[in-house]
């Protein structure tokens, strides 16, 4: 029900989404690389966000360890003390850029497909996604961004189809990313 090409689309968008939401200008990404599964993933937290059309419903996942390093990233990409950047402070900031991530392929899709929503972020422990074969899901793929060679976050989709997709994904410019509001 999902061809290959929608597949290698909807993989290309969560690398590109990861790219732009989590890397700032004085970060180097070393790498972003397909994982093979969950287990390779060892984060304890994810925000979860959901792109939804008449076709599908896709799933997204960026998982994250709230230690000192996670949180100094963060600082630094805010532009904010690392004391700033606790509590509540941090989960936004976490948040956002998860949202970031989901707008960029958001958006993607809506080159092709129309009328496409976009949920708000949430954050979930990773232990829930254990069940994740429940959604009988027609395609997952997990992804991990190392950036300045030591700083790591994965994310993961899956999609559930409705209907047949087939598309192809078109590489999109780099543009700089600070934040945008999106009504629908």
């Amino acid at each position: 029900m999902i061809s290959s090409s929608a597949r290698q689309g909807f993989d290309q968008l969560l690398h590109q989404g990861l790219r732009s939401a989590f890397t700032g200008p004085d970060d180097s990404v070393t790498d972003i690389v397909p994982v093979a599964s969950m287990d390779d993933i060892a984060e304890s937290l994810a925000v979860m966000l959901v792109v939804s059309s008449y076709r599908f419903r896709l799933m997204m996942w960026i998982h994250f360890e709230p230690d000192a390093a996670t949180r100094e990233h963060f600082a630094r990409l805010h532009g904010v003390s690392l004391d700033q950047m606790s509590g509540q402070a941090f989960n936004d900031a976490i948040n956002e850029c998860g949202n970031m991530a989901c707008g960029a392929l958001n958006r993607g899709l809506g080159r092709t497909f129309p009328h496409v929503g976009m949920s708000t972020p949430y954050v979930l422990d990773c232990k829930s996604l254990a069940h994740l074969h429940l959604l009988q899901h027609g395609h997952c793929s997990h992804a991990r961004l190392t950036l300045n060679g030591n700083t790591r976050f994965h994310g993961s989709l899956a999609v559930c189809a409705y209907d047949r997709l087939d598309f192809e994904a078109t590489a999109e410019a780099e543009v700089e990313v600070c934040g945008e509001l999106e009504m629908f």
